[in-house]
């Protein structure tokens, strides 16, 4: 079963010409109940879902921005490990007399703002990081609100970029990914009855102003990532755990038929697209349009 999930996946990945699945209505009945039951709005609440897997994905109010408290620190510290690996910082350079994966590890794991603004005035100030490590919240600049390099804000679509490059380049950001396995244990998304029992790698932020964010690879039947924007949004602390396990729920609930679903649905679409061209090539070409002993094919008019 593994080998016929893993080529599943494959064809999944390797079609890339083929969008993204919307999840199935299921799991945005579930979650607009919840927002209903805990009287919850657009104003108060963002969500991000994307199966690594199945390609399958959810938001709500997902280009809403919200102040990102210390969420920055994490597409700032993936800034800084990919600067090291490509060799343009010394990776033994020291910030506040320590080094970079000291520094980096009390940022992400425990969310420590004395090492977070002593990396960023590091990078030039406020302004400037948010320039640096914007290649991870959007492809091009134009994605980008004209208030981006002022305000501290995030959308949970920028989120769940942040978190694709993160996953997908695990080599150079595995230390990153290992110290948000390691904080926070048992609280915000790990809070839940059944994220308390899956592997989550996940970092935080709050404000008193009434903002708990967290955002996460979930480690669940199939790994998916997570994002939770909140404000004044009531009891949010246990909020982010119960919308955690709706989402571990939905993703191991019949994954293997969702998983084959949405395989089927890529194979049927290369199969017309392979259809498609072999009727062109049986197609037989005017032969006004061929010139020469090589019969090379010249476009009509020319």
């Amino acid at each position: 079963m593994k080998k016929f999930l893993t080529f599943l996946a494959f064809i999944a990945f390797f079609s890339l010409s083929s969008p993204a699945a919307l999840a199935s209505g299921g799991i945005e009945v579930t979650v607009q109940q919840l927002i209903e039951d805990r009287s919850l709005s657009e104003r108060r609440l963002a969500i991000g879902y994307y199966n690594i897997d199945t390609g399958e994905y959810y938001f709500y109010n997902e280009n809403a921005m919200f102040q990102s408290a210390s969420l920055y620190k994490l597409p700032m510290c993936m800034y800084y490990a990919e600067e090291i690996a490509l060799g343009n910082i010394d990776p033994d350079a020291k910030i506040l007399g320590m080094s970079f994966e000291l520094v980096c590890r009390q940022s992400i794991q425990y969310s420590s703002n004395d090492t977070a603004h002593a990396l960023r005035a590091h990078l030039g100030g406020f302004r400037k990081m948010r320039e640096l490590y914007a290649k991870y919240l959007a492809d091009t600049p134009d994605e980008l609100p004209e208030n981006y390099l002022s305000d501290s804000l995030f959308s949970a679509a920028q989120c769940i970029k942040i978190l694709q490059k993160l996953y997908d380049n695990g080599e150079i950001f595995s230390d990153i990914i290992q110290y948000m396995e390691d904080a926070t244990p048992g609280r915000f998304f790990e809070s839940g009855a059944l994220a308390e029992k899956t592997e989550i790698a996940q970092k935080y932020g709050y404000l008193d102003d009434g903002h708990l964010n967290n955002m996460a690879i979930i480690y669940a039947d199939s790994p998916f990532l997570l994002v939770v924007l909140t404000k004044n949004a009531p009891n949010s602390p246990k909020l982010l755990g119960e919308i955690a396990d709706l989402f571990i729920s939905y993703t191991n609930e019949d994954f293997e038929a969702r998983m084959q679903a949405q395989a089927e649905k890529i194979a049927s679409a290369l199969s017309a697209k392979l259809n498609f061209s072999k009727n062109i090539d049986r197609e037989t070409p005017d032969p006004e349009l061929f010139s020469g002993r090589t019969k090379a094919l010249t476009p009509a008019g020319s």
